[in-house]
């Protein structure tokens, strides 16, 4: 059974010894010393107030120089149109976010250059400069993720985070609507779709290239006549993290538990946050991390992901059947 840690309070004094035993061998040398170290990061949409803090990036960053490694963050362009679709305004609401390399201690590096890999049902273009990586520490904000995953955690964050907007894309469409209901022609979906690509004349149908699949439209139909086109978009997300697993030997994950929202930090208005802060979880489990935290917000606030869309659950159980790590979990508090 993995283990879950959770720290309620003090994260900066504590996370350094939880890091120290993880990449310290039996030898007591460091694992990570001359290696190349990936820090995975989403820097939130310009105006977002919600995303991860500067400052717990830079904690981390200092413990992986004090340890020798050569630390980079990163993030990946959004798929869609505002303020982190192209390198120039990413790194521009980067530094407006602020996260530079003054402030966090090594480079910020926006990636859009690729290379394909096969996985088990998508061809996946991530950035070819991180899979060369000798380590990986993932840092999450956890969050809702409504219309979409339900969660967004470690899982979403190498699944959707560490994939080009074209990879983007094709989850998204895959988790777009499709007739298999009857349809009373009544326009509900066309109103509230967020990209206008569903059309109702004499008869219903969506541009699927423009769809971003946030099922809203799937939600709001009284006849329940829409599904979509796959019905465990979870099983998807998971397959990115199956890639990492193979290419990146050391990986570790961090999810900050504060200023929980419905929405996830791609967008600038994602609040208030609907739960009381709970604290940072650490894992080398990304499937276990991401368990916890639903369950620790769950007990927080029961309702929390009613109406999210998918059930949050999904990607948890796809990690698990993929092999990722494991749904069980001891959780320790520190």
């Amino acid at each position: 059974m993995a283990k879950v840690f959770l720290i309620k309070d003090g994260f900066f004094e504590k996370i350094w010894p939880m890091m120290k035993r993880r990449f310290t061998n039996k030898d007591g040398r460091s694992l990570l010393k001359g290696k190349k170290v990936a820090v995975k990061v989403h820097m939130g949409e310009y105006g977002n107030l919600y995303h991860i803090r500067p400052a717990v990036v830079g904690r981390v960053v200092e413990f992986v120089k004090e340890m020798g490694g050569k630390p980079f963050v990163f993030d990946t362009l959004a798929k869609y149109t505002g303020s982190r679709d192209i390198v120039e305004k990413y790194q521009d609401t980067a530094r407006k976010n602020g996260f530079t390399e003054e402030s966090i201690g090594c480079p910020v590096l926006i990636l859009d250059e690729m290379e394909t890999f096969k996985s088990k049902s998508l061809s996946l273009e991530m950035p070819s400069y991180v899979m060369g990586s000798d380590a990986l520490i993932v840092i999450s904000h956890g969050k809702g993720h409504a219309h979409c995953a339900g969660y967004g955690g470690a899982i979403k964050n190498i699944g959707m985070g560490m994939i080009s907007p074209k990879s983007k894309a094709d989850i998204h469409q895959k988790a777009g609507p499709r007739m298999t209901g009857k349809c009373s022609l009544c326009g509900s979906c066309v109103k509230v779709c967020p990209k206008q690509c569903i059309f109702v004349r004499k008869k219903w149908s969506v541009e699927i290239n423009s769809c971003i699949g946030c099922g809203r439209c799937i939600n709001v139909c009284p006849n329940k006549a829409l599904s979509r086109v796959i019905d465990n978009i979870g099983s998807l997300l998971t397959e990115p993290l199956t890639v990492v697993a193979k290419k990146i030997p050391e990986r570790f994950y961090i999810t900050a538990l504060i200023s929980i929202t419905k929405f996830c930090d791609c967008g600038a208005n994602s609040g208030p946050p609907l739960c009381s802060d709970i604290g940072f979880l650490v894992s080398d489990d990304p499937v276990a991390i991401d368990s916890a935290a639903i369950d620790l917000i769950k007990k927080e606030k029961p309702k929390f992901f009613k109406n999210m869309g998918l059930e949050p659950m999904d990607q948890i159980n796809a990690g698990e059947e993929a092999g990722l790590g494991s749904r069980k979990y001891e959780l320790v508090e520190v």
